[in-house]
């Protein structure tokens, strides 16, 4: 569907910007995209059935992202976040001197 390619797409390339996004302005953008592909008198509603559907389709989760209060105060709702890439571990396993156990091994 061209609704649905114009709002990943959208979602895609804020989301690199780092950019956070929730369900309702996302919901807003796809009725936005509705009337600018099929016209003012378009119909299409971007409802919770339709939001649900299309992060399923793009394996798209909500999670609320903390410490951007100040960018956007009156934000309540769950941010949508696409999933990274799994970081792979260290080659010195990242873990400090100081965080690193070592018993004593003296003998008595």
């Amino acid at each position: 569907e061209e609704i649905d390619r114009a709002v990943y797409t959208w979602f895609i390339a804020l989301r690199q910007q780092g950019i956070p996004l929730s369900g309702p302005i996302i919901q807003a953008q796809a009725e936005a995209f509705a009337k600018q592909i099929y016209g003012e008198e378009c119909t299409f509603k971007a409802s919770h059935g339709w939001f649900w559907r299309w992060q399923r389709r793009h394996g798209i989760s909500s999670q609320r992202i903390y410490g951007e209060a100040e960018t956007r105060p009156s934000e309540i709702e769950p941010v949508v976040v696409y999933p990274e890439q799994p970081k792979l571990p260290m080659s010195d396993g990242g873990y400090g001197d100081e965080q690193i156990y070592k018993p004593d091994r003296k003998s008595t």
